[in-house]
């Protein structure tokens, strides 16, 4: 009386991450999506609270320059993009000698 595996329901992936394009889920292009992102936090300020962070225009800007640029890369939120990261990075430490670039 084993019950039949077609009646059990269908896996799902993890719900935070449905929904990504095609080229988020490619980790190959991780290096290069990471990078732009953390382009546009790089800046000149230095800031000791986050009071002060926010109150300077200059890193007001990359503020929103990188919420626009996660937008417009295909993450609907900033948890979407930390869950995007941790999965990206714990494949980075599964499959260190796999050069993902050379898999296409």
């Amino acid at each position: 009386m084993t019950p039949d595996p077609k009646s059990f329901p269908r896996a799902i992936g993890n719900p935070i991450l449905y929904g990504l394009p095609p080229a988020l889920k490619d980790p190959a292009n991780f290096e290069k999506i990471q990078r732009a992102i953390l382009n546009t936090l790089k800046g000149k300020c230095s800031h000791s609270e986050m009071l002060e962070m926010v109150k300077c225009g200059k890193c007001t800007r990359k503020m929103m320059e990188r919420r626009l640029l996660l937008k417009r890369l295909g993450f609907r939120n900033p948890a979407q993009y930390l869950e995007w990261k941790k999965v990206h990075v714990r494949i980075k430490e599964l499959y260190q000698n796999v050069d993902f670039s050379r898999l296409k």
